[in-house]
């Protein structure tokens, strides 16, 4: 996903998901990353890079779970 940051017109937030650190560490060595390093050449001040890992993920159930009566009094 690419978008720009809210109230800065100058920033440009890009952000991809993998399923897997593996996934991801393939995808940087791979020619479609070149792209990427490509944009970051042209850019007028060095970027700002973030690399956020997610360990798990839980859906709805959760919510629907915890919202229970019978998890309350647990």
């Amino acid at each position: 996903m690419v978008c720009e940051e809210d109230g800065n017109v100058n920033a440009i937030v890009y952000l991809e998901m993998w399923g897997s650190r593996q996934a991801l560490h393939r995808h940087i060595r791979s020619g479609l990353y070149i792209r990427i390093l490509h944009a970051i050449d042209l850019a007028s001040q060095p970027p700002e890079i973030s690399f956020y890992e997610i360990f798990g993920q839980e859906g709805l159930e959760l919510v629907q779970a915890l919202r229970e009566p019978e998890q309350e009094m647990q």
